[in-house]
């Protein structure tokens, strides 16, 4: 009986211990389905206003326009890292091997056309970002490994600055990156994505044409729009606040999406090659 009892007096400790071990959460992918989206429709918003502000800043010339044109899937997170090597390129020419990512002309930036050049380093960034080992896509913490070795090995450093905490961007951190020129990489779940040619504008309606995304996805922002529409009375109707960003699609490589509706923004960083 003796021997009964401190068995279970054991097995309870144990039970007890094992209970107390907190849970530790599985790494969230970024990219779900065939290169980070899923497609789940489209919808129109028509504002009507008496008047408007609306402000827009960005990084001169904006970022190069990349997509993943070989034979890997999920690979949103490995060319959001060549774009953001692709944009330092101009200053780094080694980031880049057998390519050259931009003119420079006074004060204007013309990023080139995207060559094998790139596509290797997409490749490249696949590996050692760890993709799709473990689930389909890349983790926050491979995407940071894996461009901090691929730099390292250029013989140049990283930095990533935080801006976001508990799925809040901070949009005046936000701002001070896009004044001293220095893009972001964002992870996000589901978007709103509208063109930069869809939304047409008149002298009191403006209408936005919106492609709506499911899945999780890696977004590098470049600029901030915010719009404030009033009534006759001066009262604000509503308010509006779209951030530029690069996709890595084909089409639509650059874009606005909506962070006031559906759109959760996980995580993102300032990023300062150097």
């Amino acid at each position: 009986m003796k021997k009964f009892l401190s068995v279970f007096l054991s097995v309870l400790v144990l039970l007890c211990a094992v209970s107390m071990i907190p849970e530790v959460k599985a790494e969230r992918f970024f990219a779900d389905g065939f290169n980070g989206s899923t497609y789940e429709g489209s919808s129109t918003e028509i504002v009507d206003f008496a008047r408007k502000d609306d402000e827009e800043v960005s990084i001169k010339g904006a970022v190069p326009k990349y997509s993943n044109i070989g034979v890997y899937q999920n690979t949103c997170a490995n060319t959001a890292g060549a774009i953001l090597l692709g944009y330092y390129e101009k200053s780094y020419d080694e980031l880049i091997p057998n390519f050259k990512a931009a003119r420079v002309i006074r004060d204007r930036v013309l990023f080139a056309t995207q060559t094998d050049a790139v596509q290797k380093v997409i490749d490249e960034l696949y590996v050692k970002m760890d993709t799709n080992n473990g689930g389909n896509g890349t983790t926050i913490n491979g995407f940071k490994n894996g461009l901090r070795q691929y730099v390292d090995e250029k013989g140049r450093n990283i930095e990533y600055t935080s801006i976001v905490s508990n799925e809040d961007l901070s949009i005046e951190r936000y701002k001070e990156a896009i004044e001293v020129n220095k893009p972001i990489v964002l992870f996000v779940s589901k978007y709103t994505m509208i063109p930069l040619t869809e939304i047409y504008q008149n002298d009191y309606s403006d209408k936005y044409n919106k492609k709506l995304y499911g899945g999780d996805h890696v977004l590098v922002a470049y600029g901030i729009r915010e719009i404030q529409y009033y009534n006759e009375a001066g009262g604000l109707i509503q308010s509006v606040t779209l951030l530029l960003a690069a996709t890595g699609y084909k089409q639509d490589p650059l874009v606005y999406v909506a962070i006031d509706d559906r759109m959760r923004i996980i995580d993102g960083y300032t990023i300062n090659i150097y």
